[in-house]
């Protein structure tokens, strides 16, 4: 793998991206990458989130691109204010296209207010032309109390909400993986529709509405599932709830590729779904599903600090993951 020549990106990246000679020192063209985390250093609180993108086509970085990156940055009450970006084009490179994505990016930094602080492009041979892209963003807090979901501490008697499907991305994962062997399983309009499925995703500017309902704590799940986000959240905010079984939401797929596989699906990857805490979950649902987005209150907290989930008259303990987020 190697660099695109210095005057390729002098024109393509530096050009497109309007950067002054003044202000050059602050950009670095070098690789980065980035995990989701959060950190307090003298400054204040870091939230960093990262996202890899594929494309066989021109790489035009649009908005939806950076929703789950502003997403998680907000959920560990960040505003996002960098960004940085990697490039790979494999088997081919147009410079026309390194234009067209330096373009996009500084369009998406300019409409968000972000600064952009690497760009690297990378060439790499290969037989299959792709593009594919790692973006990640960054936002700064000065204090905790700035979050606009941390403004109150969880406290007893609020109500958890989960937005999207329990386990649906994890399904998707798995349907993709072993395709060829579940045709010989399932009938075609089975595998025709789950061929269209697509994970769950809470729009961004739904998610900033969350502050003006009282939301207290929200948080993205992920590898784990939703067990590991309960977990994640009562250590995050040091509390414990109760949640009933029965109010859990999953589509019907997700029961039966668990069922094929013998896994639980409330450990399945549940990426793009979220958990919220509020003490108005009847209007953060009403509001959320009146904008198209599958929402219902699974649970509440509680003043000890037990984290159950309730099978009709059977508690059942949430245990410590492998993910923590």
């Amino acid at each position: 793998m190697i660099e695109v020549p210095d005057y390729i990106y002098e024109r393509s990246v530096i050009k497109q991206l309007y950067l002054k000679e003044e202000s050059r020192h602050l950009f670095q063209k070098n690789a980065y990458s980035v995990s989701i985390n959060r950190e307090e250093r003298e400054t204040g609180y870091f939230a960093e989130a990262s996202e890899v993108l594929s494309f066989k086509g021109e790489p035009v970085l649009k908005e939806p691109d950076l929703n789950e990156i502003l997403r998680k940055i907000m959920c560990a009450g960040g505003n996002l204010t960098e960004l940085r970006a990697e490039i790979i084009f494999e088997g081919g490179f147009e410079e026309t296209e390194l234009r067209k994505f330096s373009s996009s990016l500084k369009k998406l930094a300019d409409k968000f207010e972000a600064q952009i602080k690497k760009v690297s492009v990378y060439l790499r041979e290969s037989a299959e032309p792709e593009k594919t892209v790692f973006i990640s963003g960054k936002g700064c807090l000065k204090k905790t109390s700035d979050a606009p979901w941390q403004r109150q501490r969880i406290f007893e008697g609020q109500e958890i909400i989960l937005t999207g499907s329990v386990g649906k991305s994890g399904m998707i994962e798995l349907f993709n993986k072993n395709k060829q062997d579940l045709k010989k399983i399932y009938p075609d309009i089975y595998i025709e529709k789950m061929s269209n499925k697509s994970a769950d995703r809470l729009p961004y500017a739904e998610a900033e509405t969350a502050p003006f309902y009282k939301v207290s704590a929200m948080l993205p799940l992920g590898p784990g599932g939703l067990m590991a986000g309960l977990w994640n959240l009562g250590e995050r905010e040091e509390t414990g709830f109760v949640i009933y079984a029965d109010r859990i939401p999953y589509e019907q797929e997700t029961i039966e590729i668990s069922n094929h596989f013998n896994l639980n699906p409330l450990e399945l990857n549940s990426e793009g779904a979220y958990l919220l805490a509020t003490d108005r979950g009847e209007e953060l649902t009403l509001a959320l599903r009146s904008a198209g987005i599958d929402a219902v209150c699974i649970g509440e907290v509680t003043k000890d600090k037990k984290r159950v989930v309730m099978f009709e008259d059977e508690e059942r303990y949430i245990e410590s993951p492998r993910y923590k987020f």
